[in-house]
């Protein structure tokens, strides 16, 4: 599975008015904006592989930036056959290391304030937590 697989279930369960953001000129802006009932969160898609999440280090400027102004940003991300949904100050207050140039990574194990979702999914209760 791809971010583009991910957003294809995403697009296909989780209710309301989703865009997709592909803006190659404003770097660290989350792959969704989301809106449903009145709320609208940002949402980072990620693909998880062994025990690392990476991100450019402008996403999580982008993460800093929304939270001064009371935006919501989440990451939903997907490991094997688990879904993880992380809010986005987890990542602005957790301990990173820089990878190469612009790229940080975390650890995937130190995420423990993260929503888990093994298969099948709720995607009733996935979305219901998206948009808290």
């Amino acid at each position: 599975m791809n971010e583009k697989d991910l957003w294809q279930l995403v697009k296909k369960y989780i209710p309301g008015h989703l865009i997709r953001i592909e803006n190659i000129s404003t770097k660290g802006v989350p792959d969704v904006h989301a809106c449903h009932n009145g709320k609208c969160v940002w949402l980072e898609l990620k693909i998880g592989s062994g025990n690392t999440v990476y991100f450019q280090s402008s996403q999580v400027a982008f993460f800093h930036e929304a939270k001064k102004h009371k935006e919501t940003c989440r990451v939903l991300m997907r490991k094997n056959e688990l879904l993880y949904l992380i809010n986005s100050e987890i990542f602005i207050n957790s301990v990173y290391k820089t990878i190469k140039g612009d790229r940080v990574g975390f650890n995937i194990n130190e995420l423990s304030k993260a929503f888990i979702w093994g298969q099948p999914w709720k995607w009733n209760e996935i979305a219901q937590k998206i948009y808290e």
